[in-house]
């Protein structure tokens, strides 16, 4: 399969999982659209073995980790501060302690993960 076939597939594929995901959750249903969320990655990945060949260039590695580097610098940021935030609000109001403590784990996940893949990379010599 060429690399324009698998890529219209996948556009279709997503399309289809879109709609269906949208049809369902606003009728209430939730399993529906887990088990079709399913099917689709399942899909994908078989079709992506098909593929005779996967170009990818420097710069375009180069700009997919600055761009992950800087959507992880802000998720971790917005989360410390809304962590804080939340804390803060909490005194007051039970209600956001729970929120609170979601966001400081998001943020000691990030950050365990990233310094943990770092070490991991680091030294395979990546």
């Amino acid at each position: 399969m060429k690399s324009k076939q698998y890529r219209a597939i996948k556009i279709g594929v997503v399309m289809v999982l879109a709609a269906t995901i949208s049809s369902f959750v606003s009728n209430g249903n939730w399993i529906i659209p887990l088990i079709a969320f399913v099917i689709a990655g399942v899909i994908i990945l078989l079709l992506n073995r098909k593929v005779d060949v996967k170009q990818t260039d420097e710069r375009v590695e180069k700009i997919g980790g600055k761009a992950a580097r800087y959507i992880f610098s802000f998720l971790m940021l917005g989360s410390a501060i809304a962590s804080l935030v939340l804390t803060a609000l909490a005194k007051d109001a039970q209600v956001y302690q729970i929120p609170a403590y979601i966001f400081s784990g998001i943020v000691w996940v990030g950050l365990v993960g990233y310094s943990v893949l770092f070490y991991f990379f680091n030294h395979k010599g990546e």
